[in-house]
């Protein structure tokens, strides 16, 4: 979503946050595609995982609990805190379970 809707997604990144809104657009949907080729290939998956539930939450933080108290009537704002916050879980589930398989060879 972030490469094929890059302005919107950019929008989304508070402005006090440095360098730029662009730069931050780009770097995390790097990010996300990395973390996903880890994943899936399996090298320092556990990590990776780790990592992608690290960068959710910061979603969550930065992102969308601003957005939720500036317009708490929006449903749209509770939504995204909502699709957020499952993400995060979904992660944590495969860095969990990445690391328990892990551990047990």
């Amino acid at each position: 979503m972030h490469f094929s809707y890059l302005r919107g997604a950019a929008s989304y990144v508070p402005r006090w946050i440095p360098p730029n809104q662009m730069f931050w657009a780009v770097a995390t949907a790097v990010c996300f595609l990395l973390a996903a080729a880890a994943i899936l290939s399996g090298v320092l998956a556990g990590l990776a995982a780790r990592l992608l539930t690290a960068e959710i939450v910061g979603f969550e933080l930065l992102v969308w609990i601003p957005k939720l108290i500036s317009a708490p009537h929006m449903h749209f704002m509770w939504a995204g805190n909502g699709i957020s916050l499952a993400m995060c879980g979904a992660a944590w589930v495969v860095a969990d379970s990445i690391n328990n398989r892990a551990s047990k060879r």
